[in-house]
């Protein structure tokens, strides 16, 4: 069993992998099963291991539980409330904003009539 190193040419990532030869009586040959073990992390030289699915090694004690799990709902819960709320006060005042813009368009429409007849009128 050796280690084997293979640099994916798009990233640039150094994936090493367990090799291992096996014996085919069919064929009359050997070939290698590899299996990933992680990758090279590229500033410090050392593994970064793997459980062979791109899936990182999880410790017990980072799972939140079910009483944490409940208090991260209740927060963001509270957290999209006041979101909400900002975004309808937004709305709100962009409403107000549109009502006093087509007041001044109006009164802009009417004073450039008032114009066009006074240099009409000249």
């Amino acid at each position: 069993m050796g280690i084997v190193r293979s640099t994916d040419k798009k990233t640039g990532i150094v994936y090493l992998y367990s090799s291992e030869y096996r014996y085919d009586p069919v064929k009359k040959r050997s070939n290698p099963k590899r299996t990933l073990v992680g990758k090279l992390d590229p500033k410090t030289g050392e593994m970064i291991p793997t459980d062979g699915r791109r899936r990182r090694h999880m410790e017990k004690d980072s799972v939140p539980k079910s009483e944490t799990k409940k208090e991260l709902c209740s927060e963001s819960i509270e957290v999209l409330l006041d979101l909400l709320q900002k975004k309808e006060e937004i709305i709100k005042d962009q409403a107000r904003q549109l009502e006093q813009l087509t007041k001044l368009k109006k009164e802009l429409q009417s004073l450039s009539q008032l114009l066009t007849e006074l240099i009409s009128s000249l």
